[in-house]
């Protein structure tokens, strides 16, 4: 039937997002109102908003509409290097040890981060022995 082939898509106001970010959907996604493709404008960020949430109307010719949600997960990619978020300005853990101080001691640790997540965040933790230095 003729009305049922000419559809109209379209993004419905208010579209919400899962996240505490605010974007515009019409600055994020182009909605083809003629085929109901769904084109991306702009790059999008995990670590900003992991998934949006977007609110689409399909019209028919005689004004019969219906609506339904797309949601788009942004999946992540190894792009943030880990910190050190226990070390100085200066990247230096600093640990005072004393000299009375018996072998197998823990005498600190190192705690790292990754703002990627799943195994793009797993770290692995060694030693640079080339950079061990002392004084006497």
């Amino acid at each position: 039937d003729v009305e049922n082939e000419m559809l109209r898509y379209s993004f419905v106001n208010g579209s919400q997002f899962d996240s505490v970010y605010t974007i515009d959907v019409s600055q994020t996604f182009l909605l083809n109102n003629v085929n109901g493709t769904l084109l991306l404008l702009k790059a999008l960020d995990r670590e900003e908003v992991s998934s949006h949430m977007i609110t689409v109307r399909v019209e028919d010719a005689a004004g019969h509409s219906t609506t339904g949600v797309v949601r788009v997960t942004v999946r992540d990619v190894n792009d943030n290097s880990p910190v050190v978020i226990n070390a100085n300005s200066m990247g230096v853990i600093l640990l005072n040890v004393w000299e009375s101080t018996s072998p197998n001691t823990v005498i600190g640790s190192v705690v790292g981060t990754d703002a990627d997540e799943g195994n793009n965040a797993r770290l692995t933790y060694s030693i640079n022995t080339q950079s061990i230095t002392s004084r006497n």
